[in-house]
């Protein structure tokens, strides 16, 4: 675990980052867990984005937060509310193309 200090971007592709250490590591891909203002307002240079799509950044709303645990369990909770085969245990998952 260690802080990002920025993406490294060259001709217009994230190529990699640099640590808040200075050390450089470079990847196929770069993927980013922090919301959208901060991956793009404080992670990626301006510079590097195209004028559009940095107004949309930032003008983005944040609405409301959310949080997320991951528990590694050796079966499934038991709630004496539901019934052992209850449809709400699921996962869920939510993609955008687009911000």
């Amino acid at each position: 675990s260690a802080e990002v200090d920025h993406v490294l971007v060259n001709r217009g592709k994230a190529k990699g980052v640099v640590l808040a250490g200075g050390e450089e590591i470079y990847g196929k891909l770069v993927v980013s867990n922090a919301d959208v203002k901060r991956t793009f307002l404080k992670l990626v240079e301006e510079k590097e984005l195209p004028d559009i799509f940095l107004r949309r950044v930032k003008n983005f709303k944040i609405r409301g937060s959310s949080g997320k645990v991951n528990i590694a369990l050796d079966s499934l909770p038991e709630f004496p509310a539901l019934p052992k085969d209850s449809p709400v245990y699921r996962g869920d998952m939510h993609f955008t193309d687009s911000i």
